[in-house]
């Protein structure tokens, strides 16, 4: 099984947040492979360059990308964002296009998406997620 951490669960995890340190390192004791989205890459950079000590910030965003998988875009991947986004539309219900790609990028890879935020994630037909709390 392979778990892709979104954004917000790798942020807390910066942040030294030991809750989701510990979960995580018991999952790699089970087995449990990670990955991450490329969309979450960027928002890590955006981040970090926002950050007041951008070079600390940086270092630590190329460190955690050297030891992690990242998901890019192909052909499925990016159908099922076209196919996620429309079916969206259709229902009236607007998430960040940002999240539509993780979730379109996780699904079409069969992992897991690991995630903060259920609110935005849970309208995604056929997404295999689990909601981290705090």
């Amino acid at each position: 099984m392979i778990f892709c951490l979104d954004t917000s669960i790798i942020i807390d995890l910066f942040r030294g947040n030991t809750k989701i340190k510990k979960r995580l390192d018991e999952l790699k004791k089970r087995g449990i492979t990670f990955c991450t989205a490329c969309i979450c890459m960027c928002e890590l950079f955006k981040g970090a360059h926002k950050s007041a000590d951008t070079e600390k910030a940086v270092n630590l965003v190329m460190d955690f990308y050297k030891n992690i998988r990242v998901l890019n875009f192909d052909l499925a991947s990016s159908n099922l964002f076209g196919l996620n986004f429309s079916l969206l539309e259709k229902k009236g219900r607007k998430i960040p296009e940002a999240d539509i790609m993780i979730a379109s990028l996780a699904a079409s890879n069969n992992c897991v998406l690991i995630t903060k935020d259920k609110n935005h994630f849970n309208k995604l037909p056929g997404l295999n997620i689990e909601v981290w709390p705090d």
